[in-house]
């Protein structure tokens, strides 16, 4: 009497595979979701952190060459003051011994090769991190035309060589 219902094979074929689908989406695809790259700087003159380094830098390198300067000035006045002590006649070479003597221009040569070395030590810093910083611009180019990175984007530089608007 009563209608008897069968699921044909057809009907249960595609309800699996309904379920199928729907488990495939909800579990994110097949799992070969791509990572997101990596930002890379291509650019180093749009990076803030460079800029901010550069910056640095110029400060660092004008408290050097500041302070190598006054001492250049003392040992100037004290050449004068030793040539005024000796003869008229004296020679460079008495005037080189009269200054070998003389402990104040030995201070004065121990602080000015002091602040030689600082400076060389400084700018050889300088040359070192410059190199590696255009060598891992160039490698950043590379992984971006390669597809392994993306460059970042940043707006131009916003220091004393960038145009200026006028007020």
């Amino acid at each position: 009497m009563g209608c008897r219902r069968t699921v044909s094979g057809r009907a249960a074929g595609r309800c699996a595979a309904i379920v199928a689908c729907g488990a495939f989406l909800l579990s994110g695809g097949c799992g070969c979701r791509k990572e997101p790259l990596p930002e890379v700087q291509v650019n180093r003159a749009n990076d803030p952190a460079y800029q901010a380094w550069g910056m640095e830098a110029i400060k660092r390198d004008r408290e050097v060459a500041e302070v190598r300067m006054e001492i250049a000035r003392e040992m100037t006045q004290h050449v004068e003051r030793v040539r005024a002590a000796l003869p008229a006649d004296a020679d460079d070479a008495a005037l080189a011994a009269a200054l070998a003597k003389d402990a104040a221009w030995r201070t004065l040569e121990a602080r000015a090769k002091e602040q030689q070395e600082l400076a060389q030590k400084f700018w050889e810093e300088n040359r070192d991190r410059m190199r590696d910083r255009i060598l891992e611009e160039r490698q950043a180019a590379q992984d971006v035309a390669a597809g392994k990175a993306k460059a970042i984007t940043n707006s131009p530089p916003q220091g004393a060589g960038a145009v200026r608007k006028k007020e």
